[in-house]
């Protein structure tokens, strides 16, 4: 193969640089929507994972998750975001279990929002808060904020009523978060998976042994 000419190696130097520039200023022509929008959806993607949009127990905050998506349209604009919006749906390449808790979090969106309409709006911001606390924090929140003990307690009646009366949330709630199954359908989902991790488990220890064995096993005829 022959080599690139010098003129050719100086223009891909520039190249580089330029996007290396354009990633650090943001200074990125109007006709660079896919630029942006790659460099965009990188940021995007890194928000989503990280513990901004996470309370302190790695929690995903539905409501962080709105704020930042609300702001994030507004800073990039249409274009940019709509760019993103394709991609995200063609991410055939990423893990099913991380695409399928993409779209739980949508699903459980009232679910984590129940006190929203439950309570006033002082109330239901208070509540949001706690939930964002530590211990500690909550612990003092309830002595010092009148009303806040019995609307928890009315809001985890509401939460228990819910999952019930939606199975398939309860599951995702037990599958995503690590909660106790409140119905049926989702211990019996429950006990499936657990059921299918075993046998994975148990393949995997066979496909092992086998090969222990093989390798122990003589190569080619025995000898007499």
């Amino acid at each position: 193969m022959g080599q690139l000419s010098a003129k050719t190696q100086v223009d891909f130097a520039d190249i580089v640089t330029l996007m290396e520039e354009r990633k650090q200023t943001r200074d990125f022509p109007d006709e660079d929507v896919g630029v942006q929008g790659d460099w965009q959806f990188d940021k995007y993607m890194e928000t989503l994972s990280g513990p901004d949009l996470h309370d302190q127990y790695g929690n995903f905050d539905i409501q962080r998750w709105r704020t930042f998506e609300a702001r994030f349209q507004i800073e990039n604009g249409p274009e940019v975001w709509a760019y993103i919006q394709r991609r995200l749906k063609s991410r055939r390449n990423m893990a099913p279990l991380v695409l399928e808790f993409d779209g739980a979090k949508e699903e459980l969106s009232e679910y984590w929002t129940l006190q929203d309409r439950l309570f006033p709006e002082n109330m239901a911001l208070t509540i949001s808060d706690y939930l964002g606390r530590d211990n500690t924090d909550r612990a003092i929140a309830k002595q010092v904020v009148p009303g806040l003990a019995l609307a928890l307690r009315r809001l985890d009646l509401a939460r228990r009523q819910y999952r019930i009366q939606n199975p398939e949330i309860d599951w995702l709630l037990v599958k995503f978060y690590d909660s106790s199954p409140r119905t049926a359908f989702a211990k019996s989902k429950l006990d499936a998976w657990k059921e299918h991790q075993r046998a994975a488990s148990r393949d995997d220890s066979l496909n092992e042994s086998s090969t222990f064995q093989a390798r122990l096993s003589p190569i080619g005829p025995a000898l007499n």
